[in-house]
């Protein structure tokens, strides 16, 4: 039987009707750590962090004929990655701080705002890297839309235009690589820009 452990007695809570509950420090068996009075573990009204709700959200969808729809398998896997610790991704975003707003938790919603705009093998994706999952922040994106918008992507600015690195390689050189191959060798922005290639094959 999965249970949660206690860590410790963290503080007491006063009531409006003038009781004092005891708040505990716990940790559910998915490993998340939560704050939950502990007169309602003690007497099952919590019995989790709260994954346990998700869980079984995941597990009607599914029951619905849901499991095989992709606007699901998107649903079901932001929520891996922001709720479930267990998952390979999580450090990189509920780990950080990426969650998924009220009106997502349910998958109803989800599909209700996202489901007539998707597009097949498109991707969700957040417009703003930093910000969580919500109507106002995600998109169905293709590949390269999305390959764009990573963390890792170093951005440059040149005559006031931003673009990634790799859209300027290819844009100035025809090369995904040859723009950084010179930021590497020691060139300047400006140089590593402006000067044209050498051709170091000679045509007879």
């Amino acid at each position: 039987m999965r249970k949660v452990t206690l860590i410790k007695e963290v503080e007491s809570r006063k009531f409006p009707s003038g009781g004092i509950g005891r708040v505990g420090l716990y940790k559910c068996y998915c490993g998340n750590e939560f704050k939950c009075l502990m007169t309602a573990i003690t007497t099952g009204k919590t019995k989790s962090c709260g994954c346990l709700h998700k869980e079984g959200l995941i597990k009607r969808n599914t029951r619905h004929g849901q499991s095989r729809n992709p606007v699901y398998i998107a649903w079901a896997n932001m929520m891996k990655r922001c709720n479930n610790p267990s998952c390979p991704k999580y450090e990189h975003y509920g780990g950080r701080g990426i969650s998924v707003c009220d009106r997502w938790q349910t998958f109803e919603n989800f599909l209700s705002d996202m489901g007539e705009s998707y597009v097949s093998g498109y991707t969700l994706e957040r417009i703003r890297v930093n910000e969580g999952y919500s109507l106002g922040n995600c998109i169905w994106a293709d590949f390269h839309t999305q390959s764009r918008n990573k963390r890792t992507n170093i951005m440059i600015t040149y005559n006031g235009e931003t673009k990634c690195l790799k859209d300027w390689s290819m844009l100035l050189f025809g090369s995904a690589s040859a723009l950084g191959k010179r930021i590497r060798r020691g060139y300047s922005i400006e140089d590593a820009m402006t000067k044209p290639l050498i051709n170091k094959q000679i045509r007879k």
